[in-house]
């Protein structure tokens, strides 16, 4: 397997003696699909934020990152260009339409929309009337598959995305679980969720964070699900 993204002793407090995350360790290979699991308060949306170059250092440290076997900075260009995430709430763009959006986001990473492509994704959502409606007045499953199409769509080699399948009804949840599959022929995901069902559906590999630290569940994802009903 080809290693996507290695992380080594990630630390992040926003006080010095109350660490959220504890010399954190990850590897992603290249095509897979791996879930991210904890508590409520575990730290799984600080983490996918940090991964996401929200914070700014001066709130974690860092060994090293290394990315398509690269040495660089979370903030770098290379990375934020080849990596998206859809975060669990967003209150950013909320005057804007779904294809204003799109339209941004694709000037930003410099890709042309396929019409064809595009209207899979939206049609496969159930989405079609929502596009020209600002994002603001959408119920909280629409605003998700707004960020949800868009990531898709640009077809980064990491997708991340931070409980991807809260507020989804069960048509959009059942398409969004082909989707990720088919996914994997161009990315890696990375996905938290506290569904057991979308990790056993969907994902090769589990992270589990607890206690400040993210341990790789030795096994496969089915084992774990026979773990947790003991």
């Amino acid at each position: 397997m080809t290693t996507l993204l290695e992380l080594k002793k990630l630390n992040f407090a926003y006080f010095k003696n109350s660490k959220i995350l504890d010399n954190i360790d990850l590897i992603l290979n290249q095509n897979k699909i791996y879930g991210l699991i904890g508590k409520n308060g575990a730290g799984k949306t600080t983490f996918i934020k940090t991964l996401s170059s929200v914070f700014n250092n001066n709130v974690f440290t860092l060994e090293y990152f290394k990315f398509f076997d690269k040495e660089v900075q979370l903030s770098s260009e290379f990375y934020r260009q080849n990596k998206f995430t859809v975060f669990t709430e967003s209150e950013s763009f909320l005057n804007w339409t779904f294809l204003q959006y799109l339209e941004m986001v694709c000037q930003l990473y410099n890709c042309s929309i396929e019409r064809k492509r595009l209207e899979f994704l939206v049609n496969g959502f159930k989405f079609e009337e929502y596009c020209k409606k600002e994002i603001r007045d959408l119920s909280t499953g629409n605003k998700k598959k707004v960020f949800l199409i868009v990531g898709l769509y640009l077809r980064r080699p990491l997708l991340i995305l931070d409980e991807p399948f809260d507020g989804l009804d069960f048509e959009s949840t059942e398409f969004l679980y082909k989707m990720l599959l088919e996914y994997k022929q161009y990315g890696t995901v990375l996905l938290s969720t506290h569904f057991a069902e979308s990790v056993v559906r969907v994902c090769d590999y589990l992270y589990i964070l607890e206690n400040a630290h993210i341990n790789l569940f030795q096994g496969n994802v089915s084992e774990w699900l026979e773990s947790i009903r003991k």
